[in-house]
């Protein structure tokens, strides 16, 4: 799901030229920012827009920082480094709040609330003038 990145643009991301390391980065972005949004979409199950302003917010802290200067090629693949940095931001991140409709639920207690609430008395009121319940059979 995630491309072979590109040795080069992974070292420019590290340049002292501001210039160099503003493109080194838009190519990375270019290169991971749909396999970002379907890694999101499948293990941490976000919609579409959840996954796109994660997406979109990661990157903006990545590039503010500077999270890819941090990356050893001696210890894992630019991919594998990716993905931790991605889920650590997005385990970081509170827990989007569900978007539910109470409007139906709230109508059916409204219509509870108005209707009678029944008594003992009123429960039994078929079986004759005793306020006793019927005896079983």
């Amino acid at each position: 799901m995630f491309p072979t990145t590109h040795g080069s643009a992974v070292q420019r991301v590290r340049s002292d030229d501001a210039g160099e390391r503003s493109r080194a980065f838009s190519t990375l972005v270019a290169a991971y920012w749909k396999p970002a949004y379907k890694h999101l979409r499948l293990k941490w199950k976000q919609t579409p827009q959840g996954a796109e302003d994660t997406v979109q917010a990661f990157f903006a802290r990545a590039f503010e920082r500077d999270f890819f200067a941090s990356y050893d090629p001696t210890k894992a693949r630019f991919r594998t480094f990716f993905k931790l940095c991605l889920d650590r931001h997005q385990s970081n991140q509170p827990a989007r709040p569900l978007n539910v409709d109470f409007a139906g639920p709230r109508a059916s207690c409204s219509a509870r609330r108005a209707a009678p609430t029944p008594t003992p008395s009123s429960s039994w009121s078929g079986s004759g003038s005793s306020s006793r319940p019927p005896s079983p059979t």
